[in-house]
């Protein structure tokens, strides 16, 4: 699993974003990005995590939580119980989003990652709600149009 996560870390010495699909609710692509979010140039080199499991209209409760501060644990699971991915009983979102945590307490302020919740509310385009997401979050605010960043994207797929 080290060397899967090192070869994905140093992908962001070539790519701006770097993009990894996954199978819904399965724990082999859930312990890939456990062990990328840990490993120890990760935060190093990445600042922001888009996810499609976590609901967007629950962002500033995800933040309060990757931050550090106390979220009950019921108001927590809304983050990715409202989505089209669902998550249902499934540990391996909460465990993805308690591993950044985690991260984020050992490292200063303005060294963390922040995880943004991209996709809507279940029925909306998920996929439409993720490229708005990226347009105003990260295009926008950084004076870019996708044509900027397009040649230094990298999609990652790894094998089932």
């Amino acid at each position: 699993m080290e060397a899967i996560a090192a070869a994905l870390v140093s992908m962001f010495d070539q790519a701006d974003i770097v993009a990894l699909g996954e199978q819904h609710e399965w724990k082999p692509d859930s312990d890939v990005r456990i062990a990328l979010v840990r490993h120890a140039d990760f935060a190093k080199k990445v600042r922001s995590i888009v996810v499609e499991f976590g609901s967007a209209s629950h962002q500033a409760m995800l933040d309060r939580y990757i931050r550090g501060e106390d979220v009950p644990r019921a108001e927590l699971e809304q983050v990715w119980k409202t989505t089209q991915v669902g998550g249902g009983g499934s540990s391996i979102y909460p465990a993805f989003f308690a591993a950044v945590r985690d991260v984020n307490s050992r490292l200063p302020a303005d060294a963390r990652v922040r995880v943004f919740g991209a996709e809507g509310e279940p029925g909306r385009n998920g996929e439409t709600t993720a490229v708005t997401f990226l347009k105003q979050q990260v295009l926008q605010k950084h004076g870019k149009s996708p044509g900027d960043l397009w040649p230094r994207a990298l999609l990652a797929h790894l094998p089932s």
